[in-house]
This record gives C-alpha cells, sequence and structure tokens, in this order.
C-alpha cells in the first residue's frame, strides 16, 4: 500500500515539474528553428522574447546564427509594426553582415526596410584584415605622426 502511494506521489511530482523551461534556456539552432515556427504561425511576440534572451547571452549563437536570429527578428518587429526597433535591428544585422544579401522568400517589406537602413549616412565603417566591419575609430590600426 505504502509502495503504490510513494509511486503515485512520485508520478504526480514528476508531471508537476516544469519540463519545458529546460528546453527553452537553449540557444542555438533549436531556437532558431522554434523562433522560425512562432513567427511563421503568427507568434510574434513570442518569436521576439526568445531570439531577445539569446541574443543578450555572451553564448547564445555564433556569428552565422547571430545574422540569422538579426534577421529574423526585424521580420518579427517589422510583422508587429515596430518600425523603431526593425531598424535598430537592421543595423545590428548590417554591422556584422555589411554584405547581407536578401532571401528568395523575404518580405518585400523587410527588403525596403534594408534598403532604408541601407541609404542612411554611416559612420565611418572600414574592414580591417580580421574582415570584420569596424568603426574606424576602433579598428586596430598602426599609425604614426609625422
Amino acid at each position: 500500500m505504502y509502495k503504490w502511494c510513494f509511486i503515485l506521489s512520485g508520478m504526480m511530482i514528476l508531471q508537476i515539474l516544469p519540463t519545458g523551461s529546460f528546453a527553452q534556456d537553449q540557444c542555438g539552432d533549436a531556437s532558431i528553428v522554434s523562433a522560425t515556427y512562432n513567427y511563421e504561425i503568427g507568434r510574434f511576440t513570442e518569436c521576439i522574447e526568445r531570439l531577445n534572451t539569446c541574443l543578450k547571452t555572451n553564448r547564445g549563437y555564433d556569428f552565422n546564427q547571430k545574422i540569422q536570429a538579426y534577421h529574423l527578428l526585424a521580420e518579427c518587429y517589422l510583422a508587429v509594426d515596430s518600425l523603431n526597433m526593425a531598424d535598430s535591428v537592421i543595423e545590428e544585422l548590417l554591422s556584422l553582415n555589411d554584405n547581407f544579401q536578401f532571401d528568395f522568400g523575404d518580405p518585400e517589406r523587410f527588403r525596403k526596410a534594408v534598403d532604408n537602413v541601407r541609404s542612411k549616412p554611416k559612420n565611418d565603417i572600414v574592414s580591417s584584415v580580421s574582415k570584420r566591419n569596424e568603426n574606424i575609430r576602433f579598428a586596430p590600426a598602426t599609425t604614426s605622426v609625422i
């Protein structure tokens, strides 16, 4: 009798534990796939929250995943008509990859927003030996005063 009570109480405790939260703490390809699914079914706020959480962590994404995440995040902000946030995310995207190319399925609104941000005057951005776009004031360079 006590054995069955113990087993049943253990099963009830396992059902109560929030097992979904363990998967939500992970970033990487799985979170991008999940965010893409949320975007496709119209859950834009969930997509935005998930991507922002992973982008804020230092170990959230590698370089290519960050580009994908910023791309999807900009599309989400445009979908909820948050144009200022979309512009700032697109600026981040273009600072990571100045030669960003559109995907075939990108919405026209996203393409126009990227073209709009690209046409804005930039700060002095240079590409150094590391092939990363950097502000000229912060790029490592050898200078000599004559």
